[in-house]
């Protein structure tokens, strides 16, 4: 009867723990960009679209107007996205706000500058905003162009980007970024930037902050050669693309 007791017990420990794995709450901020039916599509900082799924127990009500495309909104669910693959469906969405969700509020976006004492990111709407970081913020490790997800308390001036009345509590990285690949030939280079034409006429321009690695080309990035970046962002936002390696083609 004991050793039942104690298979019951551990099958019962082992049950709970992976339902709280599984009830993981995440939060996101984003640009809702189209609805279709139960299905909305949004834009993450750095470019990147995924689709959610809208279920009758969704909670809608602090989401002025409703669902709708061009919102920039606040999404909280449950579950893991499959971020390489860059599919949602299988996440629950429990929450949609265009407003803040408690008093530890959170926003994504992409690091663009940088320094000891404050960092600046870009949102989804294209605003920038700065903040001051203090002795007591907890502040990870990124590099410009990084998705990092920063919370906050106070109220942001959304409509002058004025963050004068936030204190920062945390910056950390957002969700892991996926590797895209561009190939083409190298048109212009310089010590910071290296722009390439694509077969179809697309010229990219991607910063070089000097940690990308170009260790395959022995004489380094020469015009005229084809070449393959691999950078994380979207080409979309190139901007804002963190280049990892250049590669010979």
């Amino acid at each position: 009867m004991k050793k039942l007791i104690s298979i019951l017990l551990t099958l019962t420990l082992l049950f709970g723990a992976a339902m709280a794995e599984a009830d993981d709450e995440y939060r996101m901020s984003a640009l809702i960009t189209s609805v279709d039916g139960n299905q909305f599509t949004v834009r993450w900082a750095n470019g990147e679209q995924y689709a959610f799924n809208v279920s009758d127990d969704t909670d809608l009500s602090d989401l002025t107007g409703g669902l709708n495309a061009g919102k920039t909104a606040f999404i909280s669910y449950t579950g893991q996205i499959d971020w390489e693959n860059r599919d949602a469906s299988s996440v629950h969405v429990d929450y949609i706000s265009d407003g803040y969700m408690d008093e530890i509020d959170y926003m994504s976006g992409v690091v663009i500058d940088a320094t000891m004492h404050s960092v600046t990111i870009s949102w989804v709407n294209g605003f920038e905003y700065s903040f001051a970081v203090d002795g007591d913020a907890e502040v990870c490790e990124f590099s410009l162009g990084d998705t990092v997800r920063i919370g906050f308390i106070g109220m942001i001036d959304w409509e002058n980007a004025d963050t004068s009345n936030t204190h920062l509590v945390s910056i950390e990285k957002g969700h892991p970024e996926t590797v895209s690949q561009v190939e083409g030939i190298v048109y212009d280079a310089t010590m910071h930037t290296i722009t390439i034409e694509t077969d179809d006429g697309e010229l990219y321009g991607f910063s070089n902050s000097g940690d990308a690695d170009t260790s395959s080309l022995p004489e380094g990035v020469v015009l005229g050669e084809r070449v393959v970046i691999s950078f994380t962002g979207s080409l979309e936002y190139i901007d804002y693309a963190h280049m990892i390696a250049v590669e010979g083609a």
